[in-house]
């Protein structure tokens, strides 16, 4: 499968996409009042890759209970991109690092439960949004996140793209 992010104008939109949302506030599932009115770790990642052109605009990441993780060990975010995004993302092995573009998903209490998107730049570094931070980026490699890493999807090129 051919990744989505391949040349260095895909990479440009999803550069300018993220950055957009760069300080806004964190706000359970929240999104509709637009970068500057808050957000979630899943709508950012949802907006950053309908912004780059990756997802079409009814595209939604699920949401779950923001203690879902402290009681589950099933994440919700997991199983539904392995059956259902799966026109738009690959799953990455395990010990292969993420790329720029990839969704990076940590586990957070018993299951993957956190979402960012990998950037090109600057190198090595991820856009999340977390409660009481808000939008920031964070440096992957960073032991707090490098030992919470636990899924990576990759964005594909697919016939669906362009579509809604």
């Amino acid at each position: 499968m051919k990744p989505w992010f391949d040349s260095e104008e895909r990479l440009a939109a999803l550069s300018a996409a993220a950055r957009k949302w760069e300080g806004t506030p964190f706000f359970p599932h929240g999104k509709h009042a637009g970068p500057r009115g808050g957000v979630s770790c899943e709508s950012l990642a949802s907006c950053v890759y309908i912004d780059c052109g990756l997802l079409p605009k009814w595209f939604v990441i699920p949401r779950g209970p923001l203690d879902w993780c402290n009681a589950q060990k099933r994440s919700l975010i997991e199983g539904w991109m392995d059956r259902i995004a799966t026109n738009y993302f690959a799953a990455v092995p395990a010990g292969e690092p993420p790329v720029a573009g990839d969704l990076v998903g940590f586990k957070m209490g018993g299951c993957v439960h956190h979402l960012g998107v990998m950037l090109a730049e600057p190198e090595g570094y991820f856009m999340h949004c977390l409660k009481g931070q808000g939008t920031i980026l964070s440096l992957l490699h960073d032991a707090t996140w490098l030992k919470r890493l636990g899924r990576v999807w990759r964005p594909i090129e697919s016939d669906v793209h362009g579509q809604g």
